[in-house]
This record gives structure tokens, sequence and C-alpha cells, in this order.
């Protein structure tokens, strides 16, 4: 039984690998070589794309999963808890402590009473999530359009590679945003959170 939520291309690398690793049956398959062999048909362009992935895994795996670090009153907390999206109810299961569902996060509007920990703590790992995601986009960014040129761009390959290149760079832009409004909220670069991203996605 498969759940599956979110990111279409996502179903589709789930139910892809699933099938592949049943198929394979080898306990000594790796995230490279599995990429690799599911967009071997994609040839250059696949297999350009697969490193990128693999290298995404990789940092989200390490960032947003094994990083784990205390908040300013000894919680236990990820970076997920700011890259994902926030909204009314999810703030008043944390504040009253019923049905929470969402990581934690210190609040960006409580970040100037806590700059220490800001400073020491969260600034760096959003930097270095922000500088390592930034290249992955503009790899992207070169490779769908050069696929575009390869395949045209209403081909199924193009449309497969500028869906998946364009999920990275829409991380890559999110790792941004929060950075800048996490700057900005604490009070240590105001200038950031009204900073216009370097990076531009003119057809997501």
């Amino acid at each position: 039984l498969n759940f599956e939520s979110g990111w279409a291309l996502g179903y589709w690398v789930n139910n892809a690998a699933q099938a592949l690793a049943a198929w394979r049956r080898g306990a000594g398959l790796t995230p490279s070589e599995l990429f690799r062999e599911l967009l071997a048909p994609l040839g250059d362009r696949g297999f350009e794309l697969a490193q990128v992935l693999v290298e995404l895994a990789e940092l989200q795996n390490r960032t947003l999963v094994q990083d784990v670090f205390l908040s300013p009153t000894g919680a236990r907390m990820t970076l997920v808890g700011y890259l994902q999206g926030w909204e009314g109810m999810a703030e008043a299961q944390e504040a009253w402590q019923f049905a929470v569902v969402q990581p934690s996060r210190v609040h960006p509007r409580d970040l100037m009473d806590h700059s220490d920990w800001y400073l020491g703590t969260l600034a760096p790992r959003l930097r270095a999530l922000r500088e390592a995601a930034y290249p992955l986009a503009e790899r992207c960014h070169v490779l769908r359009e050069e696929a575009d040129a390869e395949f045209g761009g209403a081909a199924a390959a193009a449309i497969l590679i500028r869906d998946a290149c364009v999920g990275v760079e829409l991380f890559a832009l999110r790792a941004q945003q929060v950075d800048g409004v996490c700057a900005a909220a604490s009070g240590a670069a105001p200038e950031r959170g009204l900073a216009r991203s370097a990076m531009s996605i003119d057809d997501a």
C-alpha cells in the first residue's frame, strides 16, 4: 500500500523506485544507481538530472531530518519546521499543545527575543542550506533549457525534466525566502527580508 501526497513527480519516483527495487531484488542498490537507471532513457540529460536529485535528497536528509538542534527552550527541532508552510490552526495546536502534527519552530515574530540563539544556532543552518541549494537550482535552470532545446518543449522528456527541475528551483527559492524572513524578523539583517530573489523561475 503506497500513500502518496504532494509533488506529482514524487509519485512517479516512489512507484518506479519500488518497482525497480522489487525487480532487481538486490540489497545494494544505491540512490545514485536507482536514479541513473530510472532516468537512463533521457540520455545525458537524465544522467545530469539523476546527479542533481541525489545531491538534493542528500542535502534535504542531512539538513531537514538528521540535523537536530535545540530551541531556546530546549525543544528538539530541525529545519523542516522552518521550511514548511504554517497556518493559524497549526499555530493554535502548537500554542495549546493539542493534536500537534507540525514540527516545532521558533516563530519569526519571536526571533528578536532570542537573537543570540538565532545568530549562533538557526542563522548558520539557514545560510548553509541556502548556499547549498542555490547551485543545484542553477544546474537545473540550465538543464531544463537544454532539454527544451534538445527534445522540444512539448516532448514528454522535456516535461519530465522541467517538472523535476522546477521543484529543485522552488526548494532553493524557499530556502532563500525563509533565510531572508528570519534575518529580517530577528533584526539581524532587515534589508534581506525585502531583497528580491537573485534567481528567476520563468515557467514554474
